[in-house]
C-alpha cells in the first residue's frame, strides 16, 4: 500500500503521537516543539516509522484509535466521560462520534456471546446474529483463543460511517453500539452521521483530537498499564 494512498483519517490517526506535544492555551504543561532540542527530527522520525508500520501491518491505524481511547478514558465510567466532555464544552454528541471508532477493527467473541446465547438479542438481524453465531459458535469460547467478528463486514479496514448504518439496520456488534439506536436522545445523531460520510469523518477527527486533550499526565504522573484497558492494582 502506497503512503501517496493515504487517507484523510489515517493521515490524522499518523499525527496522533505527536498532539501530545502542543501546548493549546489550557494552562498545561505540554508545549509546543517538545523536542527542538533534545531530538529536532523527532516528528519526522514518527512518521516515518508510524507510515512503515501502516504499509506491513494495515491494522496500526486501528490499533492507534483504540490505544487512544483506553489511555483517555481508562479510568472514567460512561457517565464521568460525558459530564468532562460538557465540563470542557464537548458537544453531547461527542461521545457518539467516538464510538464511531467501532466502524474498524474487530470483537473478540468472548465480548459478544452474551448476546447470543442462550438466546438471540431481539435487537440483533436475524441474519448477522447467524453470521455472528458462524463466527462464535460456542457460548464459552476459549479466553485464550483467537475467536472473532468484525466491527464493520462492509468495509472492515476504513474508517467511515458504515457504523452508523449498519447500527440503523440493526447490525450493531456490541449492546453498548445498538444503543445509540435504541435511545431516542441519540438515535438522531445516529442517522445524521449514517446520512453523511464527509460530514462524519470532519466531526470524528474533532472529537478524537478533543478526546486527546483530556487532563493529559505530564513528567513522571501515570503509569505502564500492564492492561491497556485497566489501571494497574496498588
Amino acid at each position: 500500500m502506497a503512503t501517496t494512498n493515504c487517507s484523510p483519517p489515517f493521515l490524522f490517526l499518523l499525527f496522533l503521537p505527536l498532539l501530545f506535544q502542543f501546548n493549546l492555551g489550557k494552562g498545561d504543561d505540554l508545549q509546543l516543539n517538545y523536542y527542538s532540542q533534545s531530538c529536532p527530527n523527532a516528528e519526522e522520525i514518527i512518521k516515518q516509522e508510524v507510515t512503515k508500520l501502516y504499509d506491513k501491518h494495515g491494522n496500526t491505524a486501528v490499533s492507534w484509535i483504540r490505544n487512544l481511547f483506553h489511555d483517555c478514558m481508562v479510568k472514567l465510567t460512561e457517565t464521568q466521560s460525558i459530564q468532562i466532555e460538557i465540563n470542557n464544552q464537548f458537544r453531547i454528541w461527542d461521545p457518539i462520534l467516538n464510538q464511531g471508532a467501532h466502524s474498524v477493527g474487530r470483537v473478540h467473541c468472548i465480548n459478544l456471546v452474551d448476546r447470543l446465547y442462550p438466546t438471540v438479542d431481539p435487537t440483533l438481524d436475524p441474519n448477522y446474529a447467524d453470521y455472528l453465531k458462524g463466527r462464535c459458535p460456542t457460548p464459552n469460547p476459549d479466553p485464550q483463543g483467537v475467536f472473532y467478528a468484525r466491527n464493520d463486514r462492509e468495509t472492515p479496514m476504513i474508517l467511515d460511517n458504515m457504523y452508523y448504518k449498519n447500527l440503523l439496520g440493526h447490525k450493531g456488534l456490541l449492546t453498548v453500539d445498538q444503543q445509540l439506536v435504541s435511545d431516542p436522545t441519540t438515535n438522531p445523531y445516529v442517522e445524521n452521521f449514517a446520512t453523511d460520510n464527509g460530514y462524519f469523518h470532519d466531526q470524528f477527527a474533532r472529537a478524537v483530537l478533543l478526546l486527546s486533550e483530556n487532563n493529559p499526565l505530564t513528567g513522571d504522573q501515570g503509569e505502564i498499564r500492564k492492561d491497556c484497558r485497566y489501571v494497574n492494582r496498588n
